[in-house]
């Protein structure tokens, strides 16, 4: 068998891509007998034609044993040390973490602050955890892009992480793992915590503060962020303080948005200006020049009515 006729077989045995797509596009291209002899050049056809992603092809090439399809998710690329991101054959995407089968399962629960699991797999002796894909950034990427957090921003961003973990706390879980590069921040400007590992809920409060003032870069705050950061004693706590801050210093409408308004910026209105104050007839008042007129008019029948009437009793 040729190294090409081998790629080839990879690509449906390992469930890289869809068979009938693989074999119509051979179709197209005349069969395999038509593709390059060289097999590293197939693979750059196939990279370059969507068959397979950069990542599948130096696996494939190098003859790697490293798993390359979990839960019918197909790797991608890699994210960082042991993390991948996946896509399903209907599209959806999910990160594929490779953990120890010893290590303890990650923390979370349905809710909007907390990124979800979305199953466990077992690949070639290795254990991976599938958790839905946030399109976003870490908070810590943030960080090292943009310099410290304004007080407003860092607010709101510690309230979203703040709510997420009211609701471990109350199911009587905790996160055990809150730092800046474990909450993403999505296209929304909606924060939420990665999956924890657990213990306890005074550790989740102080690394809640720690990861205020790390954000800040540890500035001097105003007094409901700093007691925010020396700790308080309950997520509900913390959420009741920043939100209270919030509406005094960023109410509605006045709040700024977290992310800017596809459309352009509309004027503010002058306040101090006085309204200009269009005056039109009503249909039934008659133009200012035809006034005199009909006064004269009035006057005239008022007269006349004044003589038949004298006339009549006389």
């Amino acid at each position: 068998m040729s190294a090409t006729t081998e790629l080839i077989d990879q690509l449906t045995r390992k469930g890289l891509t869809d068979p009938d797509r693989l074999w119509q596009y051979l179709a197209e291209h005349g069969g395999p007998a038509k593709l390059p002899h060289d097999v590293n050049q197939v693979a750059e056809l196939f990279v370059r034609d969507g068959l397979l992603t950069s990542y599948q092809a130096q696996q494939l090439l190098a003859g790697s044993e490293e798993p390359l399809v979990v839960a019918r998710y197909r790797f991608l690329h890699p994210l960082g040390e042991h993390t991948y991101l996946g896509q399903r054959p209907d599209g959806r995407r999910a990160v594929l973490q490779m953990r120890s089968p010893q290590a303890p399962r990650p923390v979370t629960r349905p809710h909007p602050h907390l990124i979800p699991i979305l199953d466990f797999d077992t690949q070639n002796g290795r254990f991976f955890v599938i958790r839905e894909y946030v399109e976003g950034r870490s908070l810590q990427d943030r960080l090292d892009d943009e310099g410290p957090f304004p007080p407003v921003p860092a607010a709101r961003a510690i309230l979203d992480a703040a709510r997420g973990l009211s609701h471990l706390h109350v199911a009587g879980l905790a996160h055990g793992n809150l730092e800046p590069g474990h909450l993403i921040e999505d296209v929304t400007g909606t924060v939420r915590l990665l999956p924890g590992i657990g213990g306890s809920a005074e550790d989740d409060l102080l690394a809640l503060g720690q990861t205020l003032a790390d954000l800040t870069g540890r500035r001097v705050l105003p007094p409901p962020l700093q007691a925010v950061v020396e700790g308080m004693r309950s997520a509900e706590m913390v959420i009741a303080t920043l939100e209270g801050w919030l509406r005094e210093v960023a109410p509605p409408p006045l709040v700024e948005p977290k992310r800017p308004s596809s459309q352009g910026a509309l004027p503010l209105p002058d306040l101090t200006r006085q309204p200009e104050v269009l005056h039109e007839p009503l249909p039934d008042e008659p133009p200012a020049s035809q006034l005199p007129l009909l006064l004269l008019a009035a006057l005239t029948l008022l007269t006349l009515g004044s003589a038949m009437l004298l006339w009549w009793v006389e």
